[in-house]
């Protein structure tokens, strides 16, 4: 798979809001990035870790469109939610206990519909067995 560089998440950090049709309160993470890429990018693959104190209750992989695309030497964001009855819905902590999070982007797509692994993201035999289709 084709490699490319120039991306970069540059903050992450995780909350409560409140659901629009529900009202109830639910789990979120803003992540921002930064193309620095000439590619204009239309989905983002990123792993998530999230802990609370040591060890991770939650590594797992998202991939999600970009709104409106990102042009080379732009900046965005996009804020994940979890899907009710998930893992990640099933294991957050309580709303006020501090969560750290770390977001690793390693593949996106081209508004041309190429996707490309980000350099340095994954060892080359990992990277061969991803779908990414």
């Amino acid at each position: 798979m084709a490699r490319t560089r120039g991306f970069a998440v540059t903050g992450a950090s995780y909350g409560y809001d409140t659901h629009p049709q529900t009202g109830q309160r639910r789990p979120y993470l803003d992540i921002e990035f930064r193309n620095e890429s000439q590619l204009d990018i239309e989905r983002l693959w990123v792993q998530v870790t999230l802990r609370s104190g040591g060890e991770p209750w939650l590594a797992q992989v998202f991939n999600f469109p970009v709104s409106g695309g990102l042009a080379a030497g732009a900046e965005g964001s996009a804020r994940l939610t979890p899907q009710p009855g998930s893992d990640w819905d099933m294991k957050a902590p309580p709303e006020g206990q501090a969560v750290r999070a770390e977001v690793v982007p390693f593949a996106l797509r081209t508004k041309s519909a190429e996707t490309l692994l980000l350099e340095g993201a994954l060892r080359p035999d990992l990277a061969d067995k991803l779908p990414l289709e």
